[in-house]
């Protein structure tokens, strides 16, 4: 019985306390909204400032000739290095000591 009297108890608490606490709660989140809008508000004003200050694309003074396709190559920049055709001989023999297992 004195378990029933607390869940009544409890209930009539929860039915007091919860609306103010969703009040609250939907109060925070309007005041959050109502800045993000400000902020969106901010930016769309700043946007509209900008786009009139755009620069126009410039304008070459004069056209560049092709270069003469007569012109000598470049050197090198690094000599070349000779490749050898000998196969490579056999790898270097194992030490004892790595192949005998440690206990």
């Amino acid at each position: 019985m004195e378990f029933l009297g607390f869940l009544v108890i409890g209930l009539f608490i929860a039915i007091l306390v919860l609306p103010f606490v969703a009040l609250a709660k939907a109060n925070r989140t309007k005041r959050v909204v109502q800045d993000l809008a400000e902020r969106v508000a901010s930016l769309e004003n700043k946007l509209r400032n900008l786009r009139p200050h755009t620069v126009s694309p410039v304008q070459p003074a004069a056209r560049v000739a092709a270069p003469d396709p007569r012109a000598e190559r470049a050197p090198p920049l690094m000599p070349a290095i000779p490749v050898s055709n000998a196969t490579p001989g056999p790898p270097p023999p194992i030490p004892q000591e790595l192949l005998i297992p440690k206990a």
